[in-house]
């Protein structure tokens, strides 16, 4: 009888050890959840803060661009008009001023225009390269978000299969225990 007690304190003793060993490595896995979510959190965190960046930059360029023009174009118009004063005597030669300050301001507007295309297709090209920097960025954050939960869940098997593993050879010890016992009561006519 009291070999039986021994018995049972001997399985609650265990069983308790099992609980409190799953407890720990439910916590472990919990943990390294957690960190790879802070992980993911900060790098969208630093790639939306570059994003902002870029468009700060590029609002800023278009502005300085924008107040270049006008004021190419206010320059074009006061060396105009400084023109037309200085020939203002000859009728003549305030046409054909007019038509020079025509073909100046056209041929400065066509190039100013080339420039800014040019300029489109460089930038075009610039926020291209950075959206293809971006996405490979993010491709490598699913890539390595991939790998951390395949190692979660490969872990998450080991120890299902140790604990498997460890009740099976309990289950093994209870029943040679109980085998034993048997065989002592038989041998020694206790009972």
């Amino acid at each position: 009888m009291q070999k039986e007690r021994q018995l049972g304190e001997y399985e609650k003793v265990m069983k308790e050890k099992e609980r409190e060993e799953a407890r720990r490595a439910l916590a472990g896995l919990k943990n390294k959840k957690e960190d790879m979510l802070a992980y993911e959190r900060e790098l969208d965190r630093l790639i939306e803060g570059e994003r902002i960046k870029k468009e700060q930059k590029q609002q800023q360029d278009w502005e300085k661009r924008e107040k270049a023009r006008v004021n190419l174009l206010y320059q074009v118009f006061e060396d105009r008009e400084r023109k037309v004063k200085e020939h203002r005597g000859e009728r003549e030669e305030d046409l054909r001023v007019r038509e020079q300050d025509r073909a100046e301001v056209e041929r400065r507007v066509a190039e100013y225009e080339q420039e800014q295309e040019r300029r489109k297709r460089d930038e075009f090209e610039r926020n291209r390269a950075e959206q293809q920097k971006i996405l490979e960025e993010i491709a490598l954050k699913e890539e390595k978000r991939r790998v951390i939960l395949q190692e979660l869940q490969r872990e998450e098997q080991q120890q299902f299969a140790s604990k498997n593993e460890y009740e099976r050879k309990i289950e093994e010890r209870k029943q040679q225990g109980r085998e034993q016992f048997e065989e002592f009561k038989k041998t020694h006519r206790l009972f």
